[in-house]
């Protein structure tokens, strides 16, 4: 994993003081290249600038103590590859609020990454080398040519699809463990073939192999994380769901309720028509109006979430207009409408509730039926800038572990009944379309 340099420039005296400089701490610059690539998008910590600045510093200054103290010889260098790691992974817990597990996964990460990079660019600098003996530079030119577009495919393959990605299942345990091993074992061995290694056909058969082997690594470390982010949605996605089916027993009693009381109260108005104003017992009236919560759609589980939350609108200062088809919906669970329709409203009600201006605080919401398919529409106003991914926009929301995950649970409920979902914002409003094929 480290750089053999004089091979790379030559020996003349020109490149003397360059040699001597990438002999020290070449290694060092390309491992925090591909270390960046993985924890750039992690939260940072307070003078992040000032932090990353000495921590460069103190890193190679201890690169450069070294070479001037240590002895050659190929355990020597095995330790500076580990005295380095150490110090990378130090580095990125000073500049990176990541636990230990997660420096060191992230460490783990780009030293397979780095050592790719190192093996692919030197396998095919040697190769043209052979092809110009004579050309001493040929060696430099292509492997600085090399490195920038590889570390670049480094990245698009492996560390991008990692960002916003939590490795909390990953970091921890035997997977951890065995990961790092891994590493530490292939740069051990790699380290001894160098020293007791030889032959150009040897050396070219080693390379494709070390490399193959850091490439089946970064793969297979993506599609752990990958695996376990799936895991970790889908458990939260269930859970959600359960919990409101939960909700959905919950409010239908306490719409009942509301609707038993509301109706005992105007009963008991109309017997005091002619004991007190009719102007005070329209008041009344209308003021109780505002609790009759009966939502008529078509749908007994509709009527029961649209009660709800027409009475929290009407708290909150929202108006909720809807024309609704709730006959359409009578293909789909009790606790699949109340979770599609429940996040599809609460996203909107909680976009709103935040807008100052008076004639901006709307939701509108229609459910109909269209050529063989049920298609709800929903739309709102929103304030602030919104960024998408997978064709849904991310939460803004602190902990975005346990939050974005409504639109989430509406899509696999779209897909589980064979429909489909999309999102759209455009001039300030907000807009969800939910299409799904009607059962015959």
């Amino acid at each position: 994993m480290m750089h053999d340099t004089a091979a790379l420039f030559g020996t003349g005296d020109v490149w003397a003081p360059l040699v001597g400089f990438f002999n020290t701490v070449g290694f060092l610059l390309e491992l925090v290249t591909a270390l960046v690539m993985f924890v750039w998008p992690l939260e940072r910590r307070p003078r992040f600038v000032w932090r990353a600045a000495a921590a460069m510093l103190v890193m190679m200054a201890v690169c450069m103590v070294w070479d001037s103290l240590a002895s050659e010889g190929t355990w020597w260098l095995i330790a500076r590859c580990f005295l380095i790691y150490a110090m990378c992974c130090a580095a990125s817990r000073v500049c990176w609020r990541i636990s230990f597990a997660q420096a060191l996964f992230y460490m783990a990460a780009a030293a397979a990454l780095q050592h790719a990079v190192y093996r692919g660019a030197r396998v095919l600098s040697t190769r043209l080398h052979m092809v110009w003996e004579d050309a001493a530079w040929i060696d430099t030119i292509v492997y600085a040519a090399l490195v920038v577009p590889l570390f670049a495919l480094g990245y698009w393959l492996f560390a991008r699809p990692l960002a916003g990605k939590s490795i909390e299942g990953v970091a921890s345990g035997r997977m951890l463990l065995l990961f790092t091993g891994m590493a530490i074992c292939l740069n051990i061995f790699t380290n001894l073939y160098h020293h007791y290694g030889s032959g150009s056909v040897a050396f070219t058969i080693f390379s494709l192999f070390d490399l193959l082997t850091c490439v089946f690594m970064l793969m297979l470390l993506r599609e752990i994380v990958e695996h376990e982010n799936a895991e970790r949605d889908g458990a939260m996605l269930r859970q959600l769901m359960n919990q409101q089916k939960a909700k959905l027993d919950s409010d239908k009693a306490t719409i009942d309720l509301i609707n038993v009381k509301t109706h005992d109260l105007k009963r008991q108005l109309n017997l005091l028509e002619n004991r007190i104003p009719q102007e005070e017992i329209d008041d009344l009236k209308s003021l109780a109006g505002i609790y009759d919560a009966t939502v008529r759609t078509g749908n007994e589980t509709l009527d029961v979430l649209l009660s709800n939350r027409s009475l929290v609108c009407e708290q909150r200062g929202i108006q909720f207009d809807r024309i609704i088809d709730g006959e359409r919906l009578e293909f789909m669970k009790p606790g699949d409408i109340y979770s599609l329709f429940g996040n599809a409203v609460d996203n909107a009600m909680e976009a709103v509730e935040h807008i100052v201006d008076d004639d901006r605080r709307w939701i509108r919401m229609t459910v109909r039926a269209n050529k063989g398919m049920v298609v709800m529409h929903i739309e709102n106003p929103y304030d602030g800038a919104l960024t998408f991914r997978d064709g849904l926009p991310q939460t803004v929301k602190a902990d975005k572990h346990y939050h974005g995950f409504g639109l989430k649970s509406m899509r696999m409920v779209a897909e589980q009944y064979g429909g489909a979902l999309s999102v759209k914002a455009d001039e300030g409003i907000f807009a969800v379309n939910v299409v799904l094929p009607i059962e015959r």
